[in-house]
């Protein structure tokens, strides 16, 4: 085994309590979050970034076999996000891994990372009515595709449809989780 240098080791180290600081201070918006699901989460983040710290400094021929591990681990932490947007919008912010590691990491792998995204589009909005509920769902059409908006903390109650909209949040496939102050809309 090889030593690193300083400078890499400290490098990991860096990224690691950032995401850990990341992690603990938008806690607050995961305690709606089902137990189970946050924990994997959390667990697969950390996991993927363990991973990630080992893959950038080893040799060649272990390279392979942890970009094997590293998409693994990767594709079920995508899985997990892709429900958990659904219902914790503020798990995922919580967990997302920041653009910089994400830009570091194989082509392969990248695919099955959330990024952090700045879109600008028109909003969709709709409501679904049924036998003692009611729920509205936004979205925002960027490029003729329709992005699924899923609010931390409070939702918009003035936007309308076809409103222009400016948001940033973190993409998994065709959804966005983010907080109803990283937006902007006008008319």
């Amino acid at each position: 085994m090889r030593a690193h240098p300083p400078t890499h080791s400290r490098r990991v180290l860096e990224v690691l309590v950032a995401i850990t600081l990341v992690l603990n201070s938008l806690g607050a918006f995961a305690a709606s979050a089902p137990q189970a699901n946050r924990a994997s989460a959390e667990q697969l983040t950390l996991s993927l970034m363990a991973l990630h710290g080992q893959y950038k400094p080893a040799p060649p021929e272990a390279k392979a076999a942890l970009a094997l591990q590293l998409r693994s681990v990767a594709a079920k932490r995508q899985q997990v996000l892709s429900t958990l947007v659904q219902t914790s919008p503020g798990e995922v912010l919580r967990v997302a891994i920041p653009t910089e590691v994400r830009g570091a990491m194989p082509a392969a792998v990248q695919n099955l990372v959330e990024q952090h995204v700045k879109l600008q589009g028109k909003v969709e909005v709709a409501i679904e009515d049924g036998r003692g509920y009611s729920r509205i769902h936004y979205g925002l059409i960027v490029a003729g595709q329709r992005l699924e908006l899923h609010f931390a903390g409070n939702a918009p109650t003035n936007w309308l449809t076809d409103m222009k909209a400016q948001v940033s949040g973190v993409q998994v496939g065709n959804q966005i989780a983010l907080t109803l102050s990283d937006t902007t809309v006008g008319e």
